[in-house]
């Protein structure tokens, strides 16, 4: 799920950095727009469900262990957020020179940056499950039914969030603020991925269909209103309800992939999400600056996405071979007589 995902937001990313940012009559073309659409409406909730899914398997093997390793993500995805933010910084927005205040807001979180606020919220809900360790483990494995209704309570939130002020740390969890993904809202899709390891959907029409009744409203809102989704930032209930149909029809893919491995490249992307998050963004981010307004042609945005892919693909492909082969030339060196009292 998450290699569909991951694929989803390249495509969506080059559109929109590429494309729309330099030509807005671009965005009228109903292929371009609807492919952006689709990719705003249910990538991140397939990636907070792919996440509570891991997390499940994290507390059936070793919970023990689950905590420390849950520090570790939240530490990189951090650094992933610095990494990403800066860059677009500094070569979009500042055109390669340094302007210290600017960088200050990033290293304080008081300023998302676009493209990258998704890690931002990863980041927090990260934290959030991590201290709420203690009691998530004991719902999953004693009432997982317990935690599938504390997440339809918490899709109500968006309301709670546009009646409170945009203050610093707030806006991270339930805010109005219109460049932040509040992570309350979109915490049941976490904790419908924990309940879906626990208690497996059965995949069939009946389901299907009930995650389309479930999408109707958002759907017939999209059409009814000259192909404009709900309002995302902050999200409502009706953009949050939205992406059911699509989480369930990537999970109806992901179930049938795993039984056939039709695309194991999509496996492939999965299991190394962040690096081809941040490196895709890298590699746009340049690109962008490189064309700079000029922009590029819709069919030419749709190969630069596919040679961002593969190139992401390939670069980590040719690091592991070289870090293998290190990792063979110190053993062998280590090894050697007379190594250790060298």
């Amino acid at each position: 799920m998450k290699g569909m995902a991951i694929t989803l937001m390249i495509v969506a990313h080059s559109l929109q950095i590429l494309l729309f940012a330099s030509n807005s009559s671009y965005y009228l073309m109903l292929p371009t727009r609807v492919l952006s659409h689709l990719s705003n409406q249910s990538t991140f909730i397939i990636l907070f469900f792919a996440f509570g899914y891991v997390l499940a398997i994290m507390l059936e093997k070793n919970p023990t262990t689950a905590t420390p390793r849950l520090f570790r993500i939240a530490r990189n995805v951090l650094l992933m957020y610095y990494t990403s933010a800066t860059a677009w910084q500094f070569m979009c927005i500042d055109g390669f020179s340094f302007v210290p205040d600017h960088y200050r807001d990033i290293l304080l979180l008081s300023r998302p940056m676009p493209y990258s606020e998704f890690l931002l919220a990863y980041f927090f809900v990260t934290v959030v499950v991590t201290l709420l360790f203690r009691p998530l483990a004991a719902l999953s494995s004693k009432r997982p039914a317990a935690l599938l209704a504390i997440g339809v309570l918490l899709i109500a939130s968006p309301y709670l969030g546009t009646r409170l002020p945009d203050v610093y740390g707030l806006r991270y969890f339930l805010g109005p603020n219109p460049q932040v993904f509040p992570i309350i809202p979109y915490l049941p899709y976490v904790l419908l991925g924990i309940y879906c390891r626990r208690r497996p959907i059965p995949v069939n029409w009946h389901i299907f269909l009930g995650a389309a009744a479930i999408s109707a409203p958002a759907i017939a809102y999209y059409l009814t209103h000259g192909l404009t989704l709900p309002s995302r930032f902050p999200p409502s209930t009706l953009f949050l309800t939205g992406g059911v149909v699509f989480l369930e029809t990537a999970y109806i893919l992901a179930h049938h992939l795993a039984a056939t491995d039709a695309i194991p490249g999509l496996r492939f992307i999965g299991q190394n999400s962040a690096w081809y998050f941040v490196g895709s963004n890298l590699l746009l981010f340049a690109c962008r600056s490189a064309i700079g307004a000029i922009g590029l042609h819709p069919l030419s945005t749709m190969l630069t996405a596919a040679a961002v892919i593969l190139a992401c693909t390939v670069s980590l492909k040719q690091y592991r071979v070289l870090r293998t082969w290190l990792e063979r030339w110190t053993r062998r060196w280590t090894t050697r007589p007379g190594a250790i009292a060298k």
